[in-house]
């Protein structure tokens, strides 16, 4: 947790609030603290790709991801996705 240098000015203002409230300046500073971290978590829900594309939008995405995909992983060889090696510890375990 970090400590906070007020300015006297500040100071006053949060705790006239906070009488014009009748809560402590604690709680002022707890709701507003809350107030923001709450709108930030709203606005970058909002802002994020999944929340707000449309499914045309979800298409190019997928298209644009599929065809930039590297291409640096060589093929599969045939015993690779051969039963045999996909099922080699279930046949292993079973003896």
């Amino acid at each position: 947790m970090q400590n906070l240098n007020l300015t006297p000015e500040l100071a006053k203002q949060l705790l006239a609030e906070a009488a014009a409230h009748g809560i402590s300046v604690t709680e002022l500073l707890e709701a507003v603290i809350e107030s923001a971290a709450s709108a930030e978590s709203n606005a970058a829900q909002e802002e994020h790709f999944q929340h707000r594309a449309t499914p045309e939008e979800w298409a190019k995405a997928i298209r644009e991801l599929v065809e930039n995909f590297p291409q640096k992983a060589p093929p599969l060889s045939d015993y690779a996705v051969s039963r045999e090696s996909i099922y080699a510890e279930r046949k292993d375990s079973q003896l």
